[in-house]
């Protein structure tokens, strides 16, 4: 049970938290970290579900993606936006070196992630543990 999105990739525009990659998915604020009440720099635990174009089919040669990227644990940086309806989750480091040599490159590609952990200060949350929430 958790959290469960559905974004495309993003660079990002400003600065990324440390130990994370300037690639993130954006989510909003009131299913993450209005819901929890999550400071900058939470991590977030998860597992991806799917990958796909951004837009149209996977190309022949992607189809790899499909059969290796899935069930992959990931983990993202939340980075609060003092404005707006978003937060970004930016992956980290440790998770980006496990995919990028498979040519997954922001606003190509989309995610479907479920997430199901935060961690904080040694402190361990559940996201939605009793239901899946799609957002």
């Amino acid at each position: 049970m958790g959290l469960i999105i559905e974004r495309v990739l993003h660079e990002g525009l400003v600065t990324a938290p440390d130990g994370a990659e300037n690639i993130y998915l954006n989510v909003q604020k009131q299913y993450l970290s209005r819901y929890y009440d999550l400071p900058n720099d939470t991590k977030i635990m998860g597992e991806i579900k799917d990958i796909n174009r951004a837009f149209g089919e996977l190309k022949d040669e992607e189809q790899l993606l499909k059969k290796e990227i899935p069930g992959n644990k990931i983990t993202f940086i939340l980075k609060l936006l003092s404005i707006g309806t978003d937060d970004y989750i930016y992956i980290s480091k440790e998770s980006w070196d496990r995919f990028k040599d498979y040519g997954i490159f922001p606003s190509q590609f989309k995610l479907i992630v479920d997430l199901t952990l935060a961690k904080i200060d040694g402190k361990t949350i559940q996201l939605f543990p009793k239901r899946d929430v799609m957002a």
